[in-house]
């Protein structure tokens, strides 16, 4: 028997096995190495675990809001209930948008002082700025032994204002 095309499968063979000029090499990219690969991989999952820690932590623990860290004393209570008073003189001069401002923590007990704009039947005639001390309620404010303010048209609670100063 003849063989037809004896040599086919060798060229075929040469063909695949034949070497690859470095230009040709250089075009298809490096190699890559699964090692590197896993790596890389490694330090991506790393980096979005730890930054999705972090989110998840401040959504659970927010920062709160700084609190004043001015302290006042006595003698700056009485000089801006002084100051207060000047400015309630004319009250068509005040500009409800200034207010709440916080005015500092009182070193006579430990609490914030703030200052706040109120009006309630003749606004703003009879607009005043008042200090009293944040989040204090009418109860709280007479066991201090504090200044409880209330509305002069209406009789409800304003705030609670520091006394014998």
């Amino acid at each position: 028997m003849v063989r037809l095309q004896p040599s086919l499968r060798r060229k075929r063979k040469d063909a695949e096995t034949e070497k690859v000029p470095e230009d040709v090499k250089a075009a298809s990219g490096p190699k890559k190495r699964p090692m590197q690969d896993k790596r890389l991989l490694i330090g991506i999952v790393l980096l979005i675990g730890i930054v999705a820690f972090i989110l998840i932590y401040l959504w659970l623990y927010p920062p709160g809001p700084a609190g004043p860290t001015n302290n006042v004393t006595d003698s700056q209570v009485r000089q801006e209930l002084a100051r207060l008073a000047g400015i309630n003189a004319q009250p068509d001069r005040i500009n409800p948008r200034d207010y709440p401002k916080t005015f500092g923590v009182y070193t006579k007990n430990g609490r914030v002082l703030e200052e706040i704009y109120f009006c309630s039947d003749v606004c703003p005639d009879y607009g005043a700025v008042y200090l009293v001390y944040q989040g204090v309620d009418n109860e709280e404010c007479q066991g201090l032994g504090e200044k409880p303010v209330h509305d002069l048209a209406w009789g409800g609670y304003i705030g609670c204002e520091p006394r014998g100063v």
